[in-house]
C-alpha cells in the first residue's frame, strides 16, 4: 500500500493561513479530522500522527490542521478565541469534505478541540460519521 502525506493550506476569516497534513492511502473510504488541544499542534502531534499512519493503512484519510497562531498556521495565538476556532474548524471541514469527495467524515478532538467541536455538534451531526472525543 502506497501513503500519501500532503501539505494543504486555506484561508481562515481573517485571510490568514491555515495549514495542515492530508495522509490517506491509494484507497480511501472515509476521513478523519483531528483537533487538537489548547495551544498544540495537531499535524505535529505524535498520538496524532500515530493515528493518520493507522487510519492510511485502514484505507481512511486524515486532516490534522494547525488552529491559527499554533505550529504550521498563520496568525498570532494571543489572539485566540475559541469562536475564531470554531469558524477554523468548520473551514477546514468544508476543505476537507471537497478533497475527499463522497466519503463519510469523522472526527476525532483532544481537549479544547472537543470543546470546539462541541459547540458544532447540532449543526453537523446529520453530515458525519463518528464523533470522539478524548
Amino acid at each position: 500500500m502506497i501513503m500519501k502525506t500532503k501539505l494543504v493550506e486555506f484561508l481562515n476569516a481573517e485571510k490568514q493561513n491555515l495549514r495542515g497534513v492530508i495522509v490517506s492511502g491509494d484507497i480511501v473510504n472515509g476521513g478523519v479530522i483531528c483537533l487538537s488541544g489548547f495551544e498544540k499542534c495537531a499535524t505535529t502531534e505524535k498520538k496524532f500522527k500515530a493515528l493518520a499512519d493507522k487510519l492510511a493503512e485502514n484505507m481512511f484519510a486524515s486532516l490534522r490542521f494547525d488552529f491559527s497562531g499554533c505550529g504550521l498556521s498563520g496568525g498570532d495565538f494571543s489572539q485566540m478565541k475559541i469562536d475564531s476556532q470554531v469558524e477554523e474548524f468548520m473551514k477546514a471541514l468544508d476543505y476537507f469534505k471537497k478533497e475527499m469527495g463522497d466519503v463519510k467524515i469523522n472526527i476525532v478532538a483532544h481537549s479544547l478541540g472537543a470543546c470546539v467541536l462541541a459547540g458544532q455538534i447540532e449543526k453537523i451531526k446529520d453530515g458525519m460519521g463518528k464523533i470522539v472525543f478524548v
